[in-house]
């Protein structure tokens, strides 16, 4: 548990309310949430993580039509297990490495079954 991660948190309730309480069929976050993206991509290509490759291409699609750069980072089953706690839940960040990815992957333990797509604008 990290207490430098308050954003996530912050991102998650808000998620956590749009799908219980509005009629949503697919979400999609934008936040500034991690320097890791602007460490890994720089200042010309947004950071998406998602659990829908068809959304996925969706927004490729936009982002080619538009000249917005976005790149999908994996999201494997061994980075969930980065975020995976003795104590909790889930930890709200894995450390030091895969930090986008795994920032992604706590926001995506609160989408239930939606498509979705978590877009770290960090660097852009």
């Amino acid at each position: 548990v990290n207490t430098d991660a308050e954003g996530r948190l912050t991102l998650v309730d808000a998620v956590h309310y749009i799908i219980n309480n509005e009629n949503v069929h697919e979400v999609i976050d934008l936040a500034t949430l991690t320097g890791a993206a602007l460490v890994a991509l720089g200042e010309t290509t947004t950071a998406v993580v998602t659990n829908n490759d068809k959304f996925y291409g969706e927004l490729k699609a936009a982002s080619e039509y538009t000249g917005e750069k976005v790149w999908q980072l994996p999201a494997f089953d061994e980075y969930k297990k980065i975020i995976k706690s003795d104590i909790a839940d889930l930890k709200n960040s894995g450390g030091r490495f895969a930090g986008t990815i795994t920032a992604g992957l706590f926001i995506e333990a609160f989408v239930q079954d939606k498509p979705w797509l978590h877009l770290d604008i960090a660097g852009t």
